[in-house]
């Protein structure tokens, strides 16, 4: 919590509380024009999509999830970055094995959810395709690696059978 800071009276500028979440507080003091941050692609219903050119590769934080892989991509509907935080273990998974690189076009979709058969609980999946047309350099493989560790997700991913709406 910021507060107004006063001395006989006088503003002295704003103080943090004792005991303020200082995360929180840099959050909320932060002018999401000025922070260098794309906005991140939210997933939030089954068949939301996203397709782009990779800008950049590197790392995001949340409280939630801590430090995971974040892939910042050009959107091709409105020519703006977006940042798309990749610490669902399907969506990890898929970028694991499709290994985009900085350059590449992506499409990356979020797929009805599915129930686990060991654990039985549901999990949000996603489809990704990277379209190789362009040779990319760096890939998210060399960029996530030192982050966490890898998942195995085995029964959290599925072949592509070629039947979907994804442009290429």
């Amino acid at each position: 919590m910021v507060e107004e800071a006063t001395q006989n009276g006088e503003p002295q500028g704003e103080v943090k509380s004792p005991g303020a979440d200082p995360f929180r507080d840099a959050m909320e003091d932060l002018d999401p024009e000025e922070s260098g941050y794309a906005p991140a692609f939210m997933f939030e219903e089954v068949g939301d999509m996203i397709v782009g050119k990779v800008s950049d590769i590197g790392e995001g934080f949340s409280q939630q999830y801590g430090s995971h892989p974040c892939v910042t991509i050009v959107d091709e509907k409105d020519g703006e970055e977006k940042s798309i935080h990749v610490f669902h273990s399907t969506m990890l998974s898929m970028f694991e094995s499709k290994n985009p690189g900085l350059g590449e076009r992506i499409a990356l979709k979020r797929m009805a959810d599915k129930k686990s058969p060991t654990s039985g609980h549901n999990y949000f999946r996603f489809l990704l395709k990277v379209d190789r047309t362009v040779g990319a350099v760096t890939r998210f493989n060399q960029i996530q690696s030192h982050l966490i560790p890898s998942v195995d997700a085995q029964d959290l991913t599925e072949p592509d059978s070629g039947e979907d709406d994804l442009p290429f």
